[in-house]
């Protein structure tokens, strides 16, 4: 029977290309986030009073996308170290070919 995060038939190495993925996703979509909330709260500071109420909103949806994936940031980082702790930190790695 499969663990929590384990899906059946999925071998080591495919899990962790899942779990690697998720977590440069998260990381990417992070990145990101403080971009845009970098800009729009520049852009807030720079217009003071006078912002649109547009900027307003897309200052708190860039925030909210930034506590986001700072959530999905810390789930993935979660599994990868729950994934290590179960089958080995070392589990499902390849090592790369090399020429005889």
């Amino acid at each position: 029977m499969a663990s929590d995060g384990e899906l059946p038939g999925m071998s080591l190495i495919q899990q962790r290309m899942q779990l690697d993925r998720a977590r440069s996703a998260a990381i990417w979509t992070l990145i990101g986030a403080v971009l845009l909330v970098t800009g729009s709260v520049w852009s807030l500071a720079s217009e003071g009073a006078d912002a649109p109420w547009w900027r307003w909103g897309a200052a708190i949806t860039f925030i909210v996308l930034g506590v986001s994936a700072v959530v999905r940031v810390i789930g993935a980082v979660r599994q990868l170290r729950r994934f290590h702790i179960e089958h080995g930190p070392d589990a499902g790695r390849q090592s790369p070919v090399g020429r005889p």
